[in-house]
């Protein structure tokens, strides 16, 4: 009886979990199903071994499109119950006060260029543009960058910049830079990253959005047509 009872709350559970309500309506789920911005790590990765070891067998591009068409569906699925990204697309006021928030954080990150020289190049990109953190590794969403390794640079996942500027002040040359500047920065930072995690996707958005209103346009035209011929 107890092991009949498991199995009916499991059945249960799992049906709960099969209607639990998606917060995007089907107009935003439509547009959302069109964006394709989004990167796979492990592909990127494999990318760079076939290129290395000149390996363009049709076994691994299979792997690799794959690793990429896998990603895409995640962000897609995390998308319709992001009820912050959700509320943006929805009200523009929102999408505008995040926009000025990030335009003040900005401003005051570019007083650190001198302060912390060896991410001056990174302040720069950060200051002028939205940053993409659009690569996946496993259930993780962040960079997909070039280590500060002074020897030898390769490429690596971080979870955000903050982890991008741990890495580099780890670095032995960079040690005379004040433990109290990076702390400061690294907070401004942290909260532009808060931002950029829903803001980027924006853009994506809005050219999937123009992609479906022309799509429903040539459907409806091709309609108008047939409906002309019939008559």
């Amino acid at each position: 009886k107890s092991t009949f009872l498991i199995l009916i709350l499991f059945f249960l559970s799992c049906a709960e979990r099969q209607q639990k309500p998606i917060y995007a309506n089907n107009d935003e789920i439509l547009i959302i199903d069109k964006m394709d911005c989004w990167k796979s790590v492990e592909a990127e990765s494999l990318l760079t071994s076939m290129a290395l070891a000149q390996d363009n067998s049709s076994k691994k591009w299979k792997k690799w499109r794959s690793l990429n068409d896998d990603v895409k569906v995640k962000g897609r699925k995390s998308l319709r119950n992001d009820t912050l990204f959700i509320d943006i697309i929805r009200n523009d006021s929102i999408y505008k006060h995040m926009l000025t928030h990030r335009q003040i954080l900005s401003n005051k990150i570019k007083n650190y260029s001198s302060k912390i020289p060896f991410f001056q190049k990174e302040i720069n990109k950060i200051s002028n543009d939205i940053i993409e953190y659009n690569y996946n590794r496993k259930d993780e969403w962040g960079l997909y960058l070039s280590a500060k390794d002074f020897f030898i640079p390769y490429d690596k996942f971080y979870s955000n910049y903050s982890d991008y500027l741990k890495d580099g002040y780890s670095l032995v040359e960079n040690a005379n830079v004040k433990e109290s500047y990076i702390l400061e920065f690294n907070d401004i930072l942290k909260q532009i990253e808060v931002l950029d995690r829903k803001l980027w996707m924006m853009k994506h958005f809005e050219s999937a959005k123009i992609e479906v209103e022309k799509e429903f346009t040539e459907q409806k035209r091709k309609q108008e047509i047939d409906s002309l011929f019939k008559d």
